[in-house]
């Protein structure tokens, strides 16, 4: 549920607050007023488009901050998946926008993406305007709704269908790809064998590139490798022109402190200490012997260790970062040239395959179909229904299933895409006798207003987004039928969260909470101010609202009004 929404610099909007409570919350105000400004405001921190028309004139940015309760599960693990866990079950969405074109999205003060913001948006608020009339002339729409209506049966099929539907265009790729012409595959044989002969001719061992660089290292300074490591031996072991050998005079300073620890034990730890070291350092003395006596120089060696390293460098420029990748590629270069090699075989299970996954997809896409005709003759019934109530009693509603025109054609000529293979599309006759029609044919704007709200009054119940906003989509409907579109949004509102931006007192009349827009001019500037409205002042807006004047006859037609 959205429970605030804070609006700084947006617009005419110079700073307002708005606290919304759960039901049917409604905002009013003179034509211009800036009630779109808000729908505006709304639909930009759920990651709509921004742009830097929307910062008040004279300011460095614009920021729009809604403060939400987070109760979907679905939310809530998207939330944690992202690192944005909610906040003792709140999540606040924020959204600036500065002057230099930059826009910054924040989830519980966590920089976001608009992206993020948008599936966060999804969770959280559905928003109907005035265009949406228009949507629901989009037969890609069409079928959407139907889906949501046939719940989780028709979902869990389309699931199913999609994940199939993938397999089954990757096979018809691979197919067509094969069936390219003979002198492509050829040519892509030559380039293949020749790439996997490359690297298996180079015999590559993982980690081979580190140890043959440690080996050049000591190759090629070998020389003063064996003069430096000569020279620690001569020093340790042999003293020649230094005097005594560093051994030798340990050894006596040994003995020495050996024979002064008789007359005082604290030179014991001492001596032990020294013996140690000496210890210590006569193997250290040996193993350095050692490595003198296995010491080559192999400058054949070395030559052959820059050839590998070059060798290496070159590979890794072609197929990879690293011997791992280089291996890989290699690998799937040669899975790829087998099947070349063995095209006509491997062709011809490629063809047996893709028969049988198209068997399995035509039967999904069959049973998908069945269930949207029946889904869809219910949901017609129920829109008739709803219609009726909304002062359009010889309404005929009609939902029609049929093939799609442009698709994946399959071997047996159905045409599918990523939903299946069937357009849905609304039809809709407003007199007796006339027969349905595409309803962006035939309906009125008020008309689709009211088959807009009796399509969202249905799905209400089906629909996992807790709060609804209606922009205006009273537009075209007065007199008793507002009264009833009124009820309507009243009902939604008695498990929703609902926000209705209308110009009719009858429909604002319903409401639980009353905001007001209007537009003052302060400072030689017009500025929009939102307020909550008590008891006595919605009265005198509704008044306002049915007649233009607060006069006492329209004070007491708004009371009656309020009276139902």
């Amino acid at each position: 549920m959205l429970l605030e929404l804070w609006i700084k610099d947006f617009a005419l909007v110079d700073e307002a607050r708005l606290e919304f409570s759960e039901g049917f919350n409604v905002l009013t105000g003179e034509t211009g007023a800036g009630k779109s400004i808000i729908i505006d405001a709304v639909q930009l921190v759920l990651g709509g488009r921004a742009s830097v028309e929307y910062i008040r004139s004279g300011a460095d940015r614009a920021l729009v901050e809604a403060v939400f309760t987070v109760e979907s599960e679905s939310l809530k693990e998207y939330l944690a998946s992202n690192g944005l866990d909610s906040d003792e079950g709140l999540v606040i969405l924020t959204r600036e926008i500065h002057s230099l074109g930059r826009s910054i999205g924040r989830v519980n003060n966590r920089t976001v993406t608009a992206s993020v913001l948008k599936d966060i948006g999804n969770f959280l608020i559905d928003i109907h305007g005035q265009n949406e009339q228009y949507s629901v002339m989009d037969m890609e729409r069409h079928r959407e709704l139907l889906d949501i209506y046939g719940g989780e049966e028709i979902t869990n099929l389309l699931l199913q269908y999609q994940d199939m539907f993938a397999s089954w265009r990757k096979l018809v790729s691979e197919l067509e790809g094969l069936l390219g012409s003979e002198r492509d595959r050829a040519r892509k044989i030559d380039l293949l064998a020749f790439q996997v002969d490359e690297i298996d001719s180079a015999a590559l061992v993982v980690g081979e590139d580190e140890e043959l660089l440690k080996k050049r290292q000591i190759l090629a300074n070998a020389e003063k490798l064996k003069q430096s490591t000569e020279a620690a031996y001569e020093i340790l072991m042999e003293g020649q022109n230094r005097g005594y050998p560093v051994l030798d005079a340990l050894r006596e300073a040994a003995a020495n402190l050996s024979e002064a620890q008789k007359w005082d034990d604290e030179l014991k730890s001492i001596s032990e200490e020294l013996h140690e070291v000496l210890y210590r350092l006569e193997d250290a003395g040996l193993g350095i012997r050692r490595y003198l006596e296995s010491f080559e120089v192999d400058y054949e060696s070395l030559s052959f260790v820059e050839e590998r390293l070059e060798l290496i460098k070159m590979l890794k420029r072609k197929y990879g970062a690293n011997i791992e990748e280089i291996l890989v590629y290699a690998a799937k270069s040669r899975e790829e040239l087998e099947k070349l090699q063995d095209a006509e075989g491997y062709l011809t299970r490629l063809e047996n395959e893709l028969q049988e996954k198209t068997r399995e997809i035509e039967a999904l896409s069959d049973k998908m179909r069945e269930k949207r005709i029946e889904v869809g003759l219910d949901l017609a019934k129920k829109i008739e229904k709803e219609l009726e109530v909304l002062a359009m009693p010889k309404a005929e509603f009609k939902i029609e299933v049929r093939d799609l025109p442009n698709g994946s054609k399959t071997s047996s000529g159905i045409i599918l895409n990523s939903t299946g293979r069937d357009r849905v599309e609304f039809l809709f006759s407003a007199n007796p006798g006339e027969p349905p029609k595409p309803l962006g044919k035939v309906a009125s704007g008020g008309e689709l207003s009211r088959i807009l709200l009796a399509i969202k009054t249905i799905l209400a119940e089906k629909d996992r987004i807790d709060t609804i906003i209606f922009d205006e989509i009273d537009s075209g409907i007065g007199g008793n039928t507002a009264r009833t579109v009124g009820r309507k949004i009243a009902g939604i509102a008695a498990s929703k969260q609902v926000l209705c931006v209308t110009h009719l007192a009858q429909i604002a009349a319903l409401s639980s909470r009353h905001l007001h827009i209007e537009k003052q001019l302060t400072d030689e500037r017009n500025v929009t101010r939102v307020f909550a409205l008590t008891e006595e002042e919605k009265i005198r807006e509704l008044a306002r609202m049915l007649s233009g004047d607060t006069e006492e006859i329209s004070l007491q037609h708004a009371k009656e009004l309020l009276k139902g």
